[in-house]
């Protein structure tokens, strides 16, 4: 009910000048969860969870952000503090008060946090699509780069226990039966954040992608090959890194032409060792491996 009572409402104001107090109660209901959230512990007695209470204050708040591509939230604007004093202040807008929040939002989440996950995902989303490039540049890179920090992070950690916990194993049979699923799990904010995140920006044509996403992707991509070959996976998470990349270069958000030669060959490096090691699998078989190689051949303009 509240979000139609906002859609509706923003629809029949304006322009900023009228939704603004209204936003402002927004955000600042937003601020506060966020901080108690990241307080408290969401298994603190409450009469609403924690992680309810942020899931829905976030599906409110990506309302204005998406109707009508953000443009009721209020930009940087010149404000006389008094009738006698002709200084002004510059007033941050509603967005950079919503991007200044980016650092409090969680991405560590559990695999019972799907709601909470998706909702992340539609307010990052619809907020970077309504702010400019002046955002983009300052927080909204640093909030891509800390996804893909958090997500290296939590793979090393995941990966360490792990290997901790495979020591302990007796049998090679069960280690390696959940080998695949251990580091898939390592991988969670890759799998459940970044690489949607990214996705969904390219799917929206975000006008900063060239500029502020592109280099992340293309830096932070190939080591995560290497981390992933040193641990000897070639099960999902090799398979969805491939995907997401396969994904950039259909949109027509990923080309040779847009990267270094560096980059190139390592790439074509490691896909030709997935080839090799596939092949000598038995099922395998020479006429996969020419049904694969017609098909990139029949590529117009193949990576």
């Amino acid at each position: 009910m509240i979000r139609r009572s906002l859609t509706a409402f923003i629809h029949h104001v304006k322009g900023p000048d009228q939704f603004g107090p209204v936003a402002a109660i927004l955000i600042n209901q937003l601020d506060s969860t966020l901080r108690q959230y990241a307080e408290c512990s969401t298994t603190d007695q409450t009469d609403v969870p924690l992680d309810v209470q942020l899931c829905r204050v976030l599906e409110v708040v990506v309302v204005p952000c998406s109707v009508r591509q953000g443009s009721r939230l209020t930009r940087k604007q010149l404000k006389h503090p008094s009738s006698w004093n002709r200084l002004t202040l510059l007033v941050d807008s509603q967005l950079e008060q919503l991007f200044n929040l980016l650092p409090l939002l969680p991405l560590k989440l559990t695999t019972s946090d799907e709601q909470l996950r998706s909702a992340l995902l539609r307010f990052t989303t619809a907020l970077y699509t309504a702010s400019d490039m002046a955002l983009w540049l300052g927080s909204g890179r640093r909030f891509l780069q800390r996804s893909w920090d958090e997500a290296a992070s939590e793979s090393l950690e995941k990966g360490r226990e792990f290997v901790a916990a495979d020591v302990e194993m007796q049998s090679s049979t069960s280690s390696e039966q959940q080998q695949p699923n251990a580091l898939f799990q390592a991988g969670n904010i890759y799998t459940s954040f970044t690489f949607p995140f990214h996705a969904s920006l390219v799917e929206l044509s975000w006008g900063g992608w060239k500029l502020v996403a592109l280099p992340l992707v293309l830096k932070h991509t190939l080591p995560l090959f290497t981390k992933v070959d040193q641990e000897r996976v070639v099960g999902q998470i090799s398979r969805f890194i491939l995907a997401f990349l396969a994904a950039l270069k259909r949109s027509k958000k990923l080309s040779p032409s847009e990267v270094d030669i560096v980059w190139r060959e390592r790439l074509e490096k490691w896909c030709i060792d997935k080839i090799s090691a596939r092949m000598e699998d038995d099922e395998f078989t020479e006429e996969r491996v020419s049904k694969v190689m017609f098909s990139c051949q029949s590529e117009s303009d193949p990576v």
